[in-house]
């Protein structure tokens, strides 16, 4: 997804998940796959490299902020990841889409 000055891929892709979750057919992990996958090819084109230097990019920043020494920032790591854990990739995305109130 690129940053376009105005927004509008954001929020076509925003429009895109809505949709996608509307949809009977598609279960909310399923909506998250297919964003989730689609966040990676996009970053990994506009960054010129491939989605598994982008997963691994994005493991790096949740380290980073889980293992961080203010309890505050810590915490709120936690509430991301499932029982208190160290969040994946997928669970982040998972829990920005929920936060943004689109699923």
């Amino acid at each position: 997804m690129s940053l376009n000055n105005d927004g509008s891929e954001f929020y076509r892709t925003i429009k895109c998940v809505k949709l996608l979750s509307r949809n009977t057919n598609n279960s909310k992990e399923e909506v998250i796959r297919v964003v989730y996958q689609g966040v990676l090819n996009t970053v990994a084109e506009n960054h010129h490299t491939t989605p598994i230097h982008v997963y691994e990019e994005i493991e790096k920043a949740i380290s980073y902020g889980f293992e961080n020494p203010d309890p505050e920032i810590r915490a709120r790591w936690s509430q991301i990841g499932s029982n208190g854990n160290k969040p994946t990739p997928e669970e982040l995305i998972a829990y920005i889409l929920a936060n943004l109130k689109v699923l």
